[in-house]
């Protein structure tokens, strides 16, 4: 600055100069301004597109109003044209409905015939008593006998003379045979042996009946005399 000026003129400049340089500062803050908003995204507000119903279609008017028709002529052709038209709207369609048959099996059980040859296999049981004996010759056994009548009992397959004895206090040997009363002979294969000591003193054998009623006795004979007991004696027949 020069000193020789007066001071309001050196104020002035200074004043012309800071105006200057605003003004040039606020001239680049513009041109930056401008130039950030030209390098921004701009983001558009879209708008949300409307539909457009279509209007439904006019009613067809059937009547042309430059005819002249009476009341009834215009009823008939209503009800002639009313088949035709079409009422729009859902209409439900019948589902077609399966029908299921249901097959039942039916099981036929027939019956279980039965067998002929089992169930003609009989067995009878014909007892002839107890008893005891201390004879040392053959002797009947008292009250041990019966009477079989082998024409009662069919087709005989099998006969069995059966019989259990016993010495009680002594050792010896006892014998037992089946005798026919009524003819009077010793049936063959009925001898039976029981030595003392035995643990076995039940016997069986097979043997054949005389034809018809027949009385059949049990004999009994000890070794030494002493008492010997029968505990059972019997016939088994088995039919077929």
């Amino acid at each position: 600055m020069n000193p020789s000026l007066p001071w309001h003129k050196s104020r002035l400049d200074s004043i012309v100069l800071f105006i200057f340089l605003l003004n040039f500062l606020v001239l680049d803050l513009f041109l930056i301004a401008d130039k950030l908003l030209k390098n921004s995204p701009q983001t558009g507000k879209s708008s949300a597109a409307s539909t457009s119903i279509p209007a439904a279609p006019a009613a067809v008017n059937y009547q042309d109003e430059s005819v002249s028709c009476a009341p009834s002529c215009i009823s008939a052709i209503n009800e002639a044209i009313a088949p035709l038209k079409v009422t729009p709207g859902l209409t439900s369609v019948p589902e077609k409905t399966k029908t299921e048959t249901q097959t039942t099996s039916v099981i036929v059980v027939q019956p279980t015939l039965p067998d002929k040859s089992e169930n003609s296999v009989k067995e009878f049981f014909i007892p002839l008593g107890t008893g005891s004996s201390s004879a040392i010759n053959w002797t009947d056994v008292p009250g041990v006998k019966a009477e079989v009548d082998n024409n009662s009992y069919g087709s005989l397959q099998k006969v069995l003379f059966e019989a259990s004895v016993h010495v009680p206090d002594r050792n010896q040997i006892v014998e037992v045979r089946l005798y026919n009363e009524t003819d009077k002979y010793v049936v063959d294969n009925s001898l039976f042996l029981y030595p003392s000591g035995t643990t076995q003193n039940f016997r069986i054998a097979e043997i054949q009946l005389g034809s018809g009623k027949k009385t059949y006795q049990v004999q009994m004979k000890t070794q030494l005399g002493y008492l010997a007991s029968l505990d059972q004696a019997r016939v088994h027949i088995t039919t077929r």
